[in-house]
């Protein structure tokens, strides 16, 4: 029994290496580790090595181990397509130059600037990432 969280982890890791394919094999237990994935990323030239992931031993009616995870992990249980990650940069795009323009605006006070200003810091690099994954492809 493997988290999914773990094995989606590994994979884009090595997807976003620029790796598109993976050697999975599953590692028999030993006195010290549970069973576990291996993970090595291939190449025309050389594998690459990446962290395993390892079982749980569940027994039946035991609960599961919870679910966690901090703001910074990736989120894979979402899934955009390439239409909606341009719609959401085009979203982006147009949210930055509203901020831009509430910045100047001096109906606003000092907080909410120095919010609105934070906010696209956020957003900027936001826009960036999908700008840069958005310029891998061509549409068909």
């Amino acid at each position: 029994i493997y988290k999914i969280r773990e094995i989606q982890d590994r994979l884009c890791e090595i997807s976003e290496n620029g790796f598109p394919y993976v050697e999975i094999n599953e590692m028999p237990a030993d006195d010290e580790f549970p069973v576990s994935l291996s993970f090595e990323a291939i190449t025309p030239y050389e594998t690459i090595n990446y962290e395993i992931v390892n079982s749980y031993d569940i027994k039946p009616g035991e609960d599961f181990p919870p679910i966690t995870f901090k703001l910074q992990d990736f989120c894979h249980e979402i899934s955009f397509t390439f239409d909606e990650i341009i719609t959401i940069n085009h979203a982006l795009k147009n949210v930055l130059e509203y901020f831009k323009d509430c910045e100047n605006n001096p109906q606003y006070s000092k907080e909410i600037k120095r919010n609105i200003k934070a906010s696209s810091v956020r957003c900027r690099n936001l826009q960036t990432k999908t700008t840069n994954f958005l310029n891998h492809f061509s549409p068909k």
